[in-house]
C-alpha cells in the first residue's frame, strides 16, 4: 500500500515517519506545492511532484 494510496505513486510500505521538521511545516510542505501548482500554476499535479513533497518531510520505516 502506498503513501499516496489513493494515486499509487509511492511504493512505501506502511510505516512510520519520522518527521524532519514540525508537524505544522510537514503540513505546509505538503500542501502547499499542490495547491500552489494547482492554483498559481494552473497546472496538473504530478508524481514527481508528490513524492518530492513527501520525500521532503522525513524519513520513513516500516519496523
Amino acid at each position: 500500500m502506498g503513501v499516496a494510496r489513493g494515486f499509487g505513486l509511492v511504493d512505501q510500505e506502511r510505516g512510520e515517519i519520522t518527521l524532519a521538521l514540525t508537524s505544522r511545516d510537514a503540513a505546509a510542505m505538503t500542501i502547499g506545492p499542490t495547491y500552489y501548482r494547482s492554483t498559481i500554476e494552473r497546472a496538473p499535479i504530478d508524481s514527481a511532484l508528490i513524492e518530492a513533497a513527501i520525500s521532503a518531510l522525513g524519513t520513513w520505516s516500516t519496523d
